[in-house]
């Protein structure tokens, strides 16, 4: 399990700072087409099917206890 900082590392998204906010958002604005691609070939594994499988197995994990 992870937190946003590891979805967006994951997906190749820019985390930034206060300081870099600016450079950072022209940087994605400019670059629009390769963020929004790299992140959606990342989010889309998440569908239906991956989370009823993961639901299912941390039930069955459960129950194993």
């Amino acid at each position: 399990m992870g937190g946003m900082g590891e979805l967006l590392t994951k997906s190749k998204q820019i985390i930034t700072t206060n300081d870099a906010i600016k450079e950072n958002v022209v940087a994605v604005l400019k670059n629009r087409n390769k963020y929004s691609n790299v992140g959606y070939d990342f989010v889309k594994q998440f569908d239906m099917n991956y989370f009823n499988s993961a639901w299912q197995q941390t039930i069955e994990n459960l129950i194993r206890r």
